[in-house]
């Protein structure tokens, strides 16, 4: 009998210093600054979620209402191929990527394929990004 007990109050106290311990490292890794966390890594990540500079967050929320219009129906494609045809005009992918190459010489086969490479990734982030701001919370 007094291995089960032993057993149980091991269990228990083991349980107990999990939840301590999680709320230790809760409490380290986060602060009341939700940009600015102590934890260097939780920095990175948040660092390399803000992809998009003010201004081109105004931006995609200009064409917020008109996404959510298409949500009945879910055909977002026509207002997707909007916002990226008038952010690329604005923010062209290939002023980031290939800043070092001249506006007049042309790109190679590398260079063209890391651009293509870019530009679906920021077509992502900026599909990413609308699916985010339309999701609706149920209670």
């Amino acid at each position: 009998m007094s291995v089960p007990c032993t057993l149980l109050v091991l269990v228990t106290a083991v349980g107990v210093a999990v939840q301590k311990c999680r709320k230790d490292i809760k409490l380290y890794y986060t602060s009341l600054s939700r940009w600015y966390p102590r934890c260097p890594k939780a920095r990175a990540v948040i660092i390399e979620h803000m992809w998009a500079t003010k201004e081109q967050m105004e931006f995609l929320e200009r064409f917020l209402p008109e996404y959510r219009g298409c949500m009945f129906n879910r055909n977002y494609g026509p207002v997707l191929k909007k916002v990226w045809r008038e952010f690329f005009e604005h923010w062209p992918e290939c002023s980031i990527i290939l800043a070092q190459v001249p506006a007049d010489q042309g790109l190679t086969e590398e260079q063209e394929s890391l651009l293509k490479v870019a530009v679906i990734k920021r077509r992502k982030q900026i599909m990413s990004w609308y699916q985010w701001q339309t999701v609706v919370d149920v209670p």
